[in-house]
C-alpha cells in the first residue's frame, strides 16, 4: 500500500493492493477470473502511467532547469 500512496493511482481503479499474503493471492485469484475486471484495471494503470509518469515529463524539471543556465 506504501507504493501506491507514492503514486497519483487509485486503489481498485488502477492497481490491486494487498495488506498480506492471503489478500496478495486473493486479489490476483480475482483478477484471473474476472478477466473483464482486470483488462479495465490494466488499461486505466497503462493510460495512468502514460500520462503522469513517462521518461519526457519525469525529466521535465531537468530540462527546464539545464535551459535557465
Amino acid at each position: 500500500r506504501a507504493c501506491a500512496e507514492a503514486l497519483d493511482v487509485e486503489c481498485g481503479a488502477h492497481l490491486a493492493v494487498a495488506e498480506s499474503a492471503d489478500d496478495y493471492v486473493r486479489e490476483i485469484g480475482s483478477l484471473l477470473t474476472d478477466r473483464e475486471a482486470a483488462a479495465r484495471i490494466g488499461l486505466a494503470a497503462r493510460r495512468r502511467m502514460q500520462e503522469r509518469y513517462t521518461w519526457a515529463l519525469s525529466l521535465l524539471p531537468l530540462r527546464q532547469c539545464l535551459q535557465s543556465l
